[in-house]
């Protein structure tokens, strides 16, 4: 198992494929993974895997320059040596930024290791499944033998197992494993269509506890030589080494209309207090662990499109951390409205309760310093909430990381008046003076709350599949053709009008920020 690397992604552990090696090594090994975490005392002894299962941090690798395709491939050649060709799979995880690359995997991967079967999964599988043909418009060249849609774990023993093999399997098997019909795409026996479903719900609704059914993630496939864990923490959020991050929740069910969560993990589904620290007792033990980083889109949960409070959770959570004395320091993202909700004591307030279990740092994205432009992202909190949260983190001690979203105005004006005249010098000045105005009065926002620059994220807003922002620009793109800059095929990344003023503005303050959407990545002039 594999990523596409991506160089500007800070390393971190990758536990999509950390779960997807757990359930494949739990089935080989008769739940011996499983067994040796729960059991775990901290003693010297070391798991012994099954050595059926393996897998690469291209991430990692790409981050640090090391990533090499020919030496992936030889790794994944001496794997597979001396055993039956049909027992080799390999599968790829990929998001949007990563498809260019992704695809010169494959086709290296294919040439090298033809009787392999290749599985695709991650985001941009779930919304373009068809994209890894050579030729998607004619279906022609396959370079893949499965794309799944959305979540694996339901469904890759069954692939390992030919249970899905042709379409008659997939019509046998598919309501008892939980495969998604609907999403499913058979018409090439060639290239098999899996939609995974979102793992323990058939709804996209509250989730509590369900993901305790997955297994402790495979943390052993990423160790290195010396059996650990070679990843760098996040010091901006006070973290230390050696570090580790856990996934205990999936899904966000607000509507920012930049991100792509709410259409790729619809609902919210949690660990329960109890696995959370299950798996951190055993980090601790196993690994000498320091820090913890819980890597997820919202941490603590409450005021979106469905019911539900994450909070008592999250507040047992921390009962838990201080009365196993783990000394570890952790950070989370969440969202300003939610850090300020009462926690139910008057006399302590939810950072107080978080910061005596550890928490040393958030990630809050607060976008902007306008209220226009938060009410047209969605983000459904105030710049007097962001202002609130950023004050009671400094007051408490908590490093605070922010995000600074930047969206051009020209952008929804030009959608909802088709009569515009773009040449207009009058309309010209005004979004000129609203383009200044948002990105001025965001910075001072952010420095009026004494964020020093690394702990400042700034982005140009571009349409990432799928985000409403995408589908607007997708539409956009054939009812006003002016509204949209470029379009990156590769990533299928929509660029609006006036991504090259606002890239230009946000990336010359050499903040921390995504050069996979600046112009000089795409190559444009």
């Amino acid at each position: 198992m594999a990523e596409a690397p991506l160089n500007y992604h800070r390393p971190l552990i990758p536990l999509g494929l950390g779960y997807l090696g757990a359930v494949a090594e739990n089935a080989f090994s008769s739940g011996a993974l499983e067994q040796f975490v729960r059991n775990y005392s901290g003693t010297s002894i070391r798991y012994k895997p099954s050595r059926r299962v393996a897998a690469q941090d291209n991430m990692f690798l790409s981050f640090y320059g090391r990533f090499d395709l020919g030496a992936l491939i030889a790794r994944m050649s001496a794997v597979f040596e001396g055993g039956p060709a049909e027992d080799a799979f390999i599968g790829v995880s990929v998001l949007s930024d990563g498809r260019r690359a992704a695809r010169a995997m494959l086709r290296a991967i294919r040439a090298s290791l033809p009787r392999a079967t290749i599985i695709v999964g991650g985001p941009h599988a779930t919304f373009m499944p068809l994209d890894f043909y050579e030729d998607p418009d004619t279906r022609s060249g396959p370079l893949a033998d499965y794309v799944v849609r959305n979540e694996g774990e339901s469904v890759i023993l069954p692939i390992l197992n030919r249970q899905l093999d042709s379409e008659a399997d997939l019509q046998s098997n598919a309501h008892q494993l939980g495969v998604l019909l609907q999403g499913c795409d058979y018409s090439d026996p060639r290239y098999r269509i899996i939609d995974g479903g979102q793992f323990g719900v058939a709804t996209a609704g509250w989730g509590a506890h369900v993901l305790d059914a997955l297994p402790v993630p495979a943390y052993f496939l990423f160790e290195d030589e010396t059996g650990a864990l070679p990843y760098e923490p996040d010091r901006r959020y006070e973290l230390a080494a050696p570090a580790a991050n856990i996934n205990s929740s999936r899904g966000c069910p607000h509507h920012c209309t930049f991100c792509a969560i709410p259409r790729l993990a619809p609902g919210y589904r949690t660990l329960s207090p109890r696995r959370m620290t299950e798996i951190t007792r055993f980090l601790v033990r196993y690994y000498g662990l320091s820090s913890l980083f819980f890597r997820e889109d919202n941490f603590m949960y409450s005021g979106g499109s469905i019911s539900g409070d994450r909070w008592p959770d999250i507040r047992s959570f921390c009962e838990e951390m201080v009365d196993e004395n783990f000394n570890v320091r952790w950070a989370i993202e969440a969202r300003a409205d939610n850090l300020l909700e009462c926690s139910g004591d008057p006399s302590r307030d939810r950072v107080d309760i978080m910061r005596a279990a550890g928490l040393s740092g958030i990630y809050i994205g607060v976008e902007s310093g306008s209220d226009v432009i938060l009410r047209r992202l969605v983000k459904g909190s105030t710049v007097n909430q962001m202002s609130a949260a950023l004050t009671v983190c400094a007051a408490k001690g908590v490093a605070v990381v922010a995000t600074s979203l930047y969206q051009d105005p020209d952008l929804l004006q030009r959608s909802e008046y088709s009569g515009i005249d773009i040449e207009d010098p009058t309309y010209m000045a005004s979004i000129i003076r609203e383009r200044e105005e948002i990105l001025s009065s965001t910075r001072k926002f952010i420095a009026a709350h004494d964020l020093p620059p690394d702990r400042r994220e700034e982005y140009a807003m571009v349409g990432v599949p799928v985000s409403t922002t995408y589908l607007l620009l997708d539409e956009a793109r054939k009812r006003f053709p002016y509204i949209v800059e470029h379009y990156d095929a590769d990533s299928r990344y929509i660029y609006p009008k006036g991504f090259r003023w606002w890239s230009d503005a946000v990336y010359e303050a050499k903040h921390r920020v995504r050069p996979s959407i600046s112009y000089q990545h795409i190559g444009n002039s």
